[in-house]
């Protein structure tokens, strides 16, 4: 649709107009209470991980789940399988405000076909490049008994205020 267009066009631009302005930032590692480490591509003050699955060579490796939290409070799930410390291939990541994606990641980025649901009720779906949607395409049916595309976001907890 002519919305999710300009909105996928304006999320990429605001995505450009962060790394010329100088507010992406390079990252660094970020170990778990056991002391496997994770990327962390834009590292805040007050956070920390949980990590599931294995610890490979002092990252985490394999299947499992990362959660991120600030200061106490859940930011977001990263599930899927994961090398060197970067979600690879296929997995989710959801976030406390309730959007979520589904997709490939490649290094930690969306990358390749995934889709994106907004808790508003939006989709983008499509292909994506490091992090940003480039083409979209028309978003993929439920399985049957599910409950629809736009209403398949859980909700966060209502009493606990989002991480930014």
């Amino acid at each position: 649709t002519a919305m999710t267009k300009k909105t996928a066009f304006l999320r990429a631009l605001f995505a450009l107009l962060a790394c010329l302005s100088g507010l992406a930032h390079a990252g660094e590692w970020i170990a778990d209470a056991n002391h496997c480490q994770v990327w962390n591509p834009f590292p805040a003050p007050g956070e920390t991980v949980v990590w599931s699955g294995e610890c490979k060579n002092g990252r985490i490796s394999g299947p499992g789940t990362l959660t991120w939290s600030r200061h106490g409070r859940f930011s977001s799930r990263e599930d899927g399988n994961f090398i060197d410390g970067k979600l690879q291939g296929e997995g989710s990541d959801t976030l406390a405000n309730g959007d979520s994606y589904e997709g490939t990641f490649v290094m930690g980025k969306r990358q390749g076909k995934g889709v994106m649901r907004y808790k508003s009720g939006e989709v983008a779906s499509g292909t994506w490049n490091e992090n940003v949607l480039t083409e979209e395409a028309p978003v993929p049916e439920p399985p049957a008994g599910d409950a629809p595309a736009a209403t398949a976001v859980p909700a966060p907890d209502a009493s606990a205020p989002a991480a930014n």
